[in-house]
């Protein structure tokens, strides 16, 4: 199943600040295909959290997995959410 959001740098950025992290934009080295196969390497500033002082994490990467922890964790509110779910599915 693929589930998509879309959700800009601003919104990751503010969802991790309120959560207390700190964020800060990083150049990360991408490359891509060049004349007779060569590759150029060019800079992307992307959003990243810091989780240590010395240590970054892609915001996005860790967006997505934190969600995909949500959606998988069993807790109350997911149960009910079944539960309601249940008639409706039968139909």
């Amino acid at each position: 199943m693929i589930v998509q959001f879309y959700i800009n740098d601003d919104d990751m950025r503010a969802f991790f600040e309120g959560c207390g992290y700190v964020c800060k934009m990083i150049d990360v080295p991408h490359a891509r295909s060049a004349y007779h196969n060569g590759c150029e390497v060019y800079m992307v500033s992307t959003l990243h959290v810091m989780v240590s002082s010395d240590r970054a994490v892609k915001a996005e990467t860790l967006f997505n997995e934190q969600i995909r922890q949500r959606f998988l964790s069993p807790d109350l509110g997911a149960k009910l959410a079944i539960k309601k779910a249940i008639p409706i599915v039968q139909k």
